[in-house]
Formats: structure tokens, C-alpha cells, sequence
């Protein structure tokens, strides 16, 4: 159901990256597009609230690119070793804040306000929201065509451990310059649980401030999908050892380290084991080992925060479960006025968004949801989370080529895309969005032309 001027609208949840590249993409579609943040500012993982100390970026700046009309919205520098570093969070929450105010994205966003209600309507097929803003009682807005909740690092999350620890227990995102400072002062014992992204992060930041009383604590072991994707670094470095790029595997690792993290993560005890449970000493392992220790950090992950929103459906309480099959990984067959796009990962970062865009083009105009969509979304190979995205799960290699796989085999996906995808990337460190059979998508003649550029 469009509005009276006949423009389809969407509603987007959350003012990160993603939410913010969908919001462009769809604009310059020609769609009506809001989006509802519940903090009181724009960038997501990358405002102060959220970031914490020492957060960088997990692959370099020119992976990070929003996009404006099919081209990389300009960083402050475009010198190849500038787009293959890190940037800090500040400069990414700045970044951000450039492209939303220059495309004039502002005032399509309503800031500190939080959905607390998704509501859908069977007959109109149109869902209205319930927002919550700062101190007030919650407002109705809508009609919405399409509800697409854009958060992946909503809510921070803990392992759910008993025992009472009589140390401080934190998570990742909690940890700040002053007790960083405090830490190391007295140096304090800590376990980093956790050996992610942000868990290395963690360690990095406490050696370089010259501590090294820590143990990083994991409890998985390495599956062939990452181990894999780690050789593809040594696989493709004949090809390209002419040229500075991020994919040699000797200089970066899966796009997440830097040499000089790497070289810390060298340096720390690290132990690999089941935690049991918390006790005051620290934690107990299955083994029945203690760790003892004064500080623990879970860097654990997050939530994407869907728990916390209620949904209604033609009056009454709905509830989707947290492994819902979901027809394209994207929308909720039984809820047809939701997407998700955490779990929509056609390839990481905010290029993300503009894909996004063109499926979200499909559902809205081409697209019917019917029993055999149910059916077809059961039948995938990767099972997704609702609350989770699975780049914070145990097997992230392995469920990103089955999701794609998925994709492929649902007709959404052309092999094609994904192949000049893979190569622009692995040999020419080019990252720019794939195509899709479906939706009207203006990418592919910018895709194909940087092939031939570099060719």
C-alpha cells in the first residue's frame, strides 16, 4: 500500500551504517525512507556511548565506504595506504556524520527514539510503530509498506554464567579510558573472555599500555571455513605482491588484525577451554581449573536488540521465534512487513545497504509471500538469529557461504555478481556492492567498469 502520492514507505530501525546507506540508497530510488534511532545520535557501534577504547575499524577505511549514486563517498584522504588503514571510531562516528549531513539525510531521521512496537495490519498489509521518545508517551507514526530493523550491535551480551565473581565483570563495550588507567595502575589481573574481534582488541589495548598480567580465554576451536578463507590471503599474494594491498594475509589477518595486534596477541598467555561457571576467585572451568583473576572483560558480542521490540499482528500479540526461517534470510514470511538486515548479509559493511536496497525494491513491488515462500525459507542450509547476527556466533565463515549459497539457489544471488565481487576483492582490494537478479539495481555498470579499470 503506498501513500497518496503513490511512493512506497519504509521504516528503518537503527541510524548505524547500514540504517544510514539504506536510507541514501532508497532516496535515490525514489522511495520514502525514515529512520527511528533510539540513542541520541547517528553512527551506531561508532558514537561514544557505544565505542569502546581503542575501537577501530575491523577491516580497512576503503571497506567501510558508504555510497552516494553507486560511487564510495569520499574519506579525507584517498591515497591508497590512507583507504588500507584502520580508522579509529571517532573518525568513523565523523565520517558518518559528513555523509548524512552533505546528502541531506538529517532531517529523515528521528533521533531518541526507540521502537517499541512493530503493529501490522493483514488487510492494508501496512504496519504501523510505536515509538517511544525521551520522557514522553509513546507515538503512533506510519503507515509503513516495510519495517526493515537495520541494528546488529543493539545490546551487549553477556554468557550466561552462574556464581557470583567478587571482582569486576564487564563487558567489551564498557571498557574506558579511566578504568583502562585503573587497571594498569594497579595491575590487576585480567581475563579477556572471548577471542573475536573485540576480544583481541581488548588484549591490544592493554599491552600497549604496558600491561601484562592478562589471559585471553576461548572456547572454540578454528573451523575449516576460517581456516580456509585465512589461506585465501597466501593463495592470492603472487598475484598482487606488486601492489600495497589489505588482503596479504602477512599484513593483515582476515581483515581484522594489523601486525603490530597480531604481535600482541604473540605475547599473552592464551588458554583454550569451556568456562562453567563465575565463583569470587574468578572463573571456574569445566576442567575444574580456577582462573583466577580481578577483572573479567566478556568480549561476547552483542544482540541486535529485536527482543526488546513487541509485535502485534491484526490486534494480537505476535511472536517469532529466534531461529524464524526467514525467505531470503531478510523477511519474515509469517510477518511480511519486516526485514531484517543483519541477517540479509550479502556481504559486509554499509555497501551492504545499497544490495539491501534493491532487494528491498523486489519485496515491495514484485515480490508475493505466500505458503510456498514459507516453505522455500525452510529449506535453507544456513539458520540464521533474529537476535543475533552470526558474525558473533561460533561458526561465521561457515554460515556466510551457506547464507550465499541459499541466496544463489533461491534465484536472488547471480553467481556472476558474486565472482566479479570475490575478484575485485581479493586481487584488486575493490569492495563495492553486488547486484542482484531481483529489484532494480544501478551497481553493476560501476562494478564492471572498476574491473576493467584495473584490468
Amino acid at each position: 500500500m503506498a501513500g497518496e502520492d503513490g511512493v512506497k514507505r519504509v521504516a528503518i530501525i537503527g541510524a548505524g551504517w547500514s540504517g544510514l546507506q539504506i536510507l541514501q540508497s532508497l532516496r535515490e530510488r525514489g522511495m520514502s525512507a525514515q529512520i527511528f534511532e533510539k540513542l541520541d545520535l547517528i553512527g551506531g557501534t561508532w558514537t561514544p556511548a557505544l565505542s569502546y577504547h581503542s575501537l577501530n575499524l575491523h577491516s580497512p577505511r576503503y571497506m567501510a565506504s558508504v555510497f552516494v549514486h553507486g560511487k564510495p563517498f569520499p574519506f579525507k584522504q584517498s591515497d591508497r595506504d590512507y583507504l588500507n588503514g584502520k580508522a579509529p571510531a571517532a573518525e568513523m562516528h565523523e565520517y558518518l556524520n559528513d555523509f548524512a549531513r552533505t546528502q541531506q539525510l538529517l532531517p529523515h531521521i528521528a533521533l531518541s527514539s526507540a521502537v517499541v512496537a512493530i503493529e501490522y495490519s493483514s488487510s492494508t498489509r501496512t504496519a504501523m510503530l510505536r515509538v517511544q521518545k525521551t520522557a514522553s508517551a509513546p507515538a503512533t507514526h506510519g503507515p509503513f509498506d516495510l519495517v526493515v530493523f537495520a541494528s546488529v550491535s543493539g545490546k551487549p551480551s553477556l554468557p550466561p554464567l552462574d556464581g557470583a565473581f567478587g571482582g569486576a565483570l564487564l563487558h567489551s563495550s564498557e571498557l574506558r579510558k579511566p578504568l583502562l588507567d585503573e587497571v594498569v595502575a594497579k595491575k590487576k589481573k585480567v581475563v579477556v573472555l572471548g577471542a573475536g574481534k573485540s576480544g583481541c582488541d581488548m588484549v591490544s589495548a592493554l599491552r600497549q599500555h604496558g600491561h601484562r598480567n592478562c589471559v585471553l580465554l576461548w572456547a572454540v576451536w578454528p573451523r575449516l571455513g576460517l581456516f580456509l578463507a585465512w589461506l585465501t590471503g597466501y593463495m592470492v599474494m603472487p598475484v598482487r605482491s606488486f601492489r600495497n594491498l589489505h588482503w596479504n594475509a602477512s599484513k593483515f589477518h582476515f581483515g581484522s588484525l594489523n601486525r603490530e595486534q597480531a604481535a600482541d596477541l604473540r605475547e599473552v598467555e592464551a588458554v583454550q577451554a569451556e568456562p562453567a561457571r563465575l565463583c569470587r576467585e574468578g572463573i571456574v572451568l569445566k576442567s575444574g581449573e580456577l582462573l583466577a583473576c580481578d577483572v573479567i572483560i566478556c568480549a561476547t558480542g552483542y544482540d541486535t536488540g529485536f527482543a526488546d521490540v513487541q509485535l502485534v499482528k491484526d490486534g494480537k500479540k505476535f511472536v517469532i521465534d529466534d531461529k524464524e526461517p526467514l525467505l531470503h534470510h531478510a523477511l519474515v514470511p509469517t510477518f511480511p512487513c519486516l526485514m531484517f538486515s543483519h541477517s540479509a548479509l550479502f556481504h559486509v559493511g554499509p555497501a551492504r545497504g545499497v544490495t539491501q536496497s534493491a532487494y528491498i525494491s523486489y519485496v515491495l513491488n514484485e515480490l508475493t509471500v505466500d505458503e510456498r515462500a514459507v516453505r522455500q525459507a525452510q529449506k535453507y542450509m544456513c539458520k540464521q538469529s533474529v537476535n543475533r547476527h552470526f558474525v558473533y556466533g561460533d561458526h561465521f565463515v561457515d554460515s556466510f557461504v551457506l547464507h550465499l549459497v541459499d541466496l544463489i539457489w533461491a534465484g536472488i544471488l547471480p553467481v556472476s555478481s558474486f565472482v566479479a565481487f570475490a575478484f575485485n576483492f581479493f586481487v584488486f582490494s575493490i569492495y563495492e556492492p553486488m547486484w542482484l537478479n531481483v529489484g532494480k539495481h544501478k551497481v553493476v555498470k560501476e562494478t564492471q567498469k572498476s574491473m576493467l579499470e584495473c584490468l
